[in-house]
């Protein structure tokens, strides 16, 4: 069975370890690394963008293995055979030989490849599921190519260790088919890899066959490992190296069409290690043993991975899985006494008992100082909440000071009061259960995306975690407990999972860079509103790239802006394509926020027939067809005309998801005593503190026509106290061409957190972008905008905001007090207007299962307050 004897065992068992150890590892790093790159695009990754991203990985973990191998060769000194001038021989001696090498690195990096697409598309379970079925395909090779005796028994076993493993692992699987198709495909190419090793080369044992001497050029100095053929690791490192050229000149060519993301270095580095530690032990243990017992025990290793992930990120673990892995050592027990020609005994079966029971326990000592709680611990029990339970509210967005982007919550009890639980303020021993084996990260950001606690207490639209006496979380299975503890009318909301094309992620160094970069600025605003209306504690918000057959999405949200083009279709139809892949892969209830039409004003006439080209047509009708009420947020009233003049009825005029930034109950009645305040400074001869954006002008027409506005605004930058918040780079080219304005009054924004915050001490905000305005109002500030297109006038009347007319702002200047006398306002319309809005947003939400956001929630609720009409002028 171990093929070296009795003896052997011991070592071999050492090799395992560290094997199983190595690729648990690898795995959760490998992974991490995908998911922090691709949380970090803006908009859903292109396949292009995943494969370049995958194979630059792959190439460090090669690189890194070649590296390894290359000093533990010189490690051991001029004796070693060196892998480097073996293959330079073998090239000169045995060229077939050479190419048979050659293969072996390009099935390996291949086969890793492969399967880091599947760790990218899919979930770790998934993979290893999948990967699971690779017993098989060696059985198969092993039988076709090897020669060796079909034995109905031994496959019997291997089947029952496929479909143990498979069944373990049943309710984590999220199918979808790339993932499939790249863990297909690794399943493949790394037992026809393992074949060729074993049929070309042996079994890379440490004593190999020396080879004839070739013939080499007289000032080559051959040392006495030249000839000999290296052992298991130092082959793997050959060939991983090998692999890494042929992986890097990929890299290279696809870099020439698609852009790179930066990629974490300390968990890429551990990734590496973690592949070239496992693979190597994975060699090490191959020359000990059949190909076919090799793939079994990589089924107890893809166990093990799940052992350790359940440690580390404190899942439970479910009774298929303890089910599945019984069958899986039924399974291996009979193939391995299959191979002994011997009767299976009840000794047999508790050497496979004890074998998984080694597992959890090297499990434990693995993660022993990341783990928050015991195995024992896991067992699914109700507990009724002891004395000293508390409820801590806290901030879904950018918990645990920031190192938890979204934190949400499996069960949320809403009641009127908190009973006899008492409010507390201590969330560290949360937070540490939430990212135990998260990894670390730079200072300042996040190291977790999505994290999860069991119950939540919402009284209101304060919403805090429930936890012990002990300071962690209870479980999920207390909500009911909870709920009866607080009240008798308390409901409890279950956790639905939502995608999004477009998660607007908290501030945080890398978060606000990226921002930074984006051509536009004002992109953020509605972003942040698109994803802000929703409650982030009843609802976790995963990207749109985690849709997909068998995925636990629950509910799509396609945000956009600027997305329909009726005259150039062409210029939006990547992003018409991308939207349309994202509601066929998430075959779910579905949403739109924000999207609208792009027209000048010319175009108003003809907008009142057209209609939508095909491609947005088709669309539109896929989401038509996942909703039961109107779910297509338009920007205004001319893109619900233009959607009713090809067939789409389920559209509502809602505005920018902006709208919903300002948590105020009575925001009008704030707006309107600060403008009334900044009048009465004006009026007193007083400067104030004034915001100038600067206009987005396309056309030479539109430029023309602005001019007047334009110059106005160095005038207004000596009388006051002026900043100008700038969205885009030739905003800021603008600025310099007046040497009055210091450069220190000039003003970006990176996240709109602080921009919005900036505008709650400003007196006055003179706008003429759509989402430079919609920040002001969203930190209550007193603003209007000059609709310069089309798209804004849209938004204006859709939003009810204030706004100064292109004829008046044109006319001529004589102070700021007059040209506010012009703007149109009505701060009593735009109120209501606004909570009917939001209302809106709530029935859309709940159409799809999922809840408003509890802030909002207070807003609909709070007794309407009319500002009283403007005094005159």
């Amino acid at each position: 069975m171990w093929g070296d004897g009795k003896d052997a065992l011991p070592v071999v068992a050492l090799l395992v370890a560290g094997w199983y150890i190595a690729n648990a590892g690898a795995a959760f790093y490998t992974k991490a690394v995908f998911r922090e790159v691709v949380g970090n695009f803006n908009i859903d990754p292109t396949f292009a963008d995943r494969l370049l991203l995958c194979l630059c990985v792959t190439t460090v973990q090669l690189a890194v293995t070649g590296v390894a191998g290359k000093v533990q060769n010189a490690m051991c000194g001029s004796a070693a055979a060196c892998p480097w001038r073996y293959l330079r021989n073998m090239y000169h001696e045995d060229r077939k030989t050479a190419y048979h090498l050659a293969l072996v690195a390009g099935c390996n990096a291949v086969g890793t490849a492969t399967t880091n697409i599947g760790y990218i598309y899919g979930s770790v379970s998934l993979v290893q599921v999948l990967k699971s079925m690779e017993p098989a395909m060696t059985y198969l090779c092993d039988v076709l190519i090897l020669g060796s005796p079909h034995d109905p028994t031994a496959l019997m076993g291997v089947g029952l260790v496929i479909a143990g493993a498979c069944y373990a692992s049943f309710n984590d699987t999220s199918f979808n088919a790339m993932s499939v198709s790249a863990a297909l495909t690794s399943n493949v190419v790394l037992p026809v890899r393992n074949i060729i090793i074993k049929k070309v080369f042996g079994s890379g044992a440490p004593a190999p066959p020396v080879l004839p001497s070739p013939q080499v050029s007289p000032s080559v100095k051959e040392s006495p490992g030249d000839n000999r053929k290296p052992n298991g690791f130092a082959m793997f490192a050959l060939i991983s190296s090998m692999g890494a050229v042929l992986t890097a000149v990929t890299c290279a060519a696809l870099m020439t069409t698609t852009v790179m993301q930066p990629i974490p270095q300390q968990s890429t580095f551990l990734a590496a290690s973690g592949y070239a530690a496992y693979n190597s032990f994975s060699f090490m243990v191959l020359g000990h043993m059949s190909p076919v017992l090799h793939a079994l025990l990589n089924v107890f290793k893809r166990a093990f991975t799940i052992v350790v992930n359940i440690q580390l990120t404190n899942t439970p673990p479910t009774m298929e899985f303890l089910i599945g892995l019984c069958i899986s050592i039924i399974g291996l027990t009979i193939y391995v006494k299959a191979k002994k020609k011997s009767p299976i005994t009840t000794k047999d079966v508790m050497r496979g008992l004890v074998f998984v029971l080694v597992s959890l326990v090297l499990a434990d000592l693995v993660t022993g100082g990341k783990r928050t709680k015991t195995v024992a611990q896991y067992i699914p029990v109700v507990r009724s909440p002891k004395l000293g339970h508390k409820y801590v509210p806290f901030d879904a967005w950018g918990a645990c000071d920031g190192r938890v982007e979204q934190l949400s919550c499996e069960r949320t009890v809403v009641a009127k009061s908190a009973g006899a639980l008492q409010q507390g303020d201590d969330m560290s021993g949360v937070c540490a259960a939430v990212l135990a084996g998260a990894g670390a990260a730079d200072e300042g950001e996040a190291q977790l995306v999505n994290g999860d606690v069991g119950v939540c207490l919402q009284i209101g639209d304060v919403v805090g975690v429930v936890v012990g006496a002990d300071g962690v979380g209870v479980a999920a299975g207390d909500a009911q407990s909870v709920a009866a503890q607080v009240g008798t009318d308390a409901e409890v909301v279950p956790r639905i999972v939502m995608a999004m094309n477009v998660v607007y992620r908290p501030p945080s160094p890398k978060h606000d860079l990226k921002r930074s970069k984006d051509p536009n600025l004002g992109n953020f605003v509605w972003e942040y509103g698109a994803a802000r209306v929703i409650d982030p504690y009843t609802t976790k918000i995963v990207q749109a790239s985690a849709c997909g057959k068998g995925s636990e999405v629950q509910a799509l949200v396609i945000a956009s802006a600027n997305a329909l083009y009726l005259r150039k279709p062409e210029l939006v139809a990547g992003h018409i394509q991308a939207y349309t892949t994202h509601v066929r892969n998430c075959a779910a209830p579905s949403a739109v926020f924000g999207i609208g039409i792009q027209a000048e004003f010319k175009d108003e006439e003809w907008l009142k027939t057209a209609g939508l080209p095909d491609k947005q047509h088709k669309l539109m009708e896929l989401l038509e067809s996942r909703m039961e009420g109107k779910a297509i947020g338009v920007r205004g009233q001319v893109t619900e005309q233009a959607l009713l003049n090809s067939g789409i009825t389920k559209s509502s005029p809602l505005g920018c998801p902006s709208l919903t930034i300002a948590r105020d109950p009575n925001l009008a009645a704030t707006m309107a005593r600060r403008w009334r305040a900044t009048r009465e400074k004006l009026e007193a001869g007083k400067r104030i503190r004034l915001v100038l954006t600067l206009p987005a002008l396309h056309t030479p027409e539109m430029k023309e026509r602005f001019a007047p506005v334009l110059k106005v605004f160095p005038t207004l930058y000596e009388q006051h106290d002026t900043r100008f918040v700038l969205q885009t780079p030739q905003d800021r080219a603008w600025t310099k061409k007046y040497t009055q304005i210091d450069q220190n009054h000039v003003l970006t924004f990176n996240d709109t957190d602080s921009w919005t915050k900036y505008m709650e001490g400003v007196d006055l905000v003179f706008s003429t972008r759509i989402h430079g305005t919609m920040a002001a109002i969203g930190g209550g500030a007193p603003a209007f905008v000059v609709p310069t297109d089309f798209r804004i006038q849209e938004l204006v009347d859709a939003m009810r905001i204030p706004y100064l007319p292109m004829e008046e702002a044109v006319k001529p200047f004589s102070s700021l007090q007059e040209t506010m006398s012009r703007v149109v306002r009505d701060y009593g319309v735009f109120e209501k207007n606004r909570r009917s809005k939001i209302a809106e947003y709530k029935s859309i939400l709940a159409g799809m299962g999922a809840r408003l956001h509890p802030q909002l929630e207070t807003v609909l609720q709070a007794p309407l307050e009319i500002p009283p009409p403007d005094l005159p002028s």
